[in-house]
């Protein structure tokens, strides 16, 4: 189960060496140094953490030549999901995130989950536009697609259209004036000439 767990999280693994250290230095405090690396329980834990991390970097390995390769490039989602990018510009956004942000209750699975609600009145995330004559094209997670200028002076919306239903979190993309979008049961396309 934990293998898969961190299969499917990668992240879970800096978890599992956060909670090595902190067992290690709860072990050092009550029994000295010597005696907690040498404990059944610290060496227990250790082993069975190196065996699940030996046992998916060969799993990786097999399946797409990279040990570290956890199948994120080989997703279909919206556009950059896949591509990991660490940046410090990200630890402030992070926090708000995780920080401020409440989440999303939903009778649908996942019952919980965050979600990033933009502050500065900012509707949308920049990576979901989509540039067309002059202007935008946005799909909101309401599945409205919003039309509107590429301005400075502010937001000002010219046409807006329900397409699909809420959930939708996959971004949309545009091809010879096709627009295909979906939500969490349909799939569309749109023609915008």
């Amino acid at each position: 189960m934990i293998r898969q767990a961190i299969a499917c999280r990668p992240h879970l693994g800096l978890a599992g060496l956060i909670a090595l250290s902190a067992l290690t230095v709860v072990f050092t405090r009550s029994r000295g140094v010597a005696s907690a690396l040498a404990s059944r329980e610290l060496i227990a834990f250790a082993s069975a953490f190196t065996l699940v991390g030996l046992a998916m970097a060969a799993y990786n390995y097999q399946r797409f030549g990279d040990p570290f390769e956890f199948g994120l490039r080989y997703l279909l989602a919206g556009r950059n999901q896949n591509r990991i990018r660490l940046s410090a510009d990200n630890i402030l956004p992070g926090l708000y995130y995780w920080l401020a942000c409440p989440p999303a209750i939903s009778r649908i699975f996942p019952w919980i989950r965050p979600v990033l609600r933009y502050p500065f009145n900012a509707p949308f995330p920049p990576e979901y536009f989509i540039a067309v004559d002059g202007g935008l094209l946005a799909l909101t997670e309401t599945g409205d697609l919003v039309r509107f200028d590429a301005s400075p002076d502010g937001y000002k919306e010219r046409a807006r259209a329900s397409l699909l239903t809420k959930p939708t979190r996959a971004a949309a993309a545009l091809a010879n004036g096709l627009l295909y979008a979906r939500d969490g049961k349909t799939l569309i396309c749109v023609n915008l000439k």
